[in-house]
């Protein structure tokens, strides 16, 4: 449980090949363990190793319910699907990139999550299919919270998508939102 905590700490600070060298090290200790290998899928996804990412997290998919006990609240599924169909949307394959993305958004059943309405409008805008990605930004944008990192991307995506498509009162509505109304958050 330690070493998953600390390759988490390690993640969140964008360490990515210390990640990888922590995760070989002591691969016999967090190899029965969903976060162990999830960590080591991000950290290979985010260092371009696609590949070993996709082998890392399919390993955390087949573990996620070898959890202890003291995870049991947190709902690692969403999280392994959402990192999945990124995965899938770097390699631009974008049929299982939407598959894991909506069963992401499935695995989300009270909360949902505005990053992963972001990753479903960004990929159906790029797979020109622009009245269903508004409908994912719509939701994105309907949210009581949004992430600013999350909120300065997805609002350059959702001006151009404008660009391709009129959407008029919906788009009004969303547009009318004091965080649009901020160009340095652009």
């Amino acid at each position: 449980m330690a070493l998953n905590m600390l390759l988490k700490l390690i993640i969140r600070r964008t360490e990515y090949y210390n990640v990888l060298n922590l995760a070989d090290t002591y691969l016999e200790i967090g190899k029965e363990t969903p976060f162990f290998w999830l960590y080591r899928g991000i950290a290979y996804s985010e260092t371009g190793m696609f590949r070993k990412a996709l082998s890392s997290l399919h390993k955390s998919l087949k573990l996620k319910d070898n959890k202890p006990i003291i995870y049991n609240k947190s709902d690692l599924t969403w999280k392994i699907y959402k990192y999945l169909g990124e995965l899938f949307f770097k390699i631009r394959r974008f049929n299982y990139a939407e598959k894991f993305l909506l069963l992401a958004n499935q695995s989300l059943s009270e909360r949902k999550s505005p990053e992963v309405f972001f990753l479903l409008g960004r990929l159906n805008f790029y797979k020109q299919e622009y009245n269903k990605s508004f409908t994912f930004f719509s939701q994105m944008f309907n949210q009581e919270y949004i992430p600013l990192r999350l909120l300065r991307e997805a609002k350059s995506v959702f001006l151009n998508l404008l660009l391709f498509n009129t959407f008029e009162q919906d788009a009004t509505d969303i547009l009318a939102k004091e965080y649009f109304d901020k160009p340095e958050e652009i």
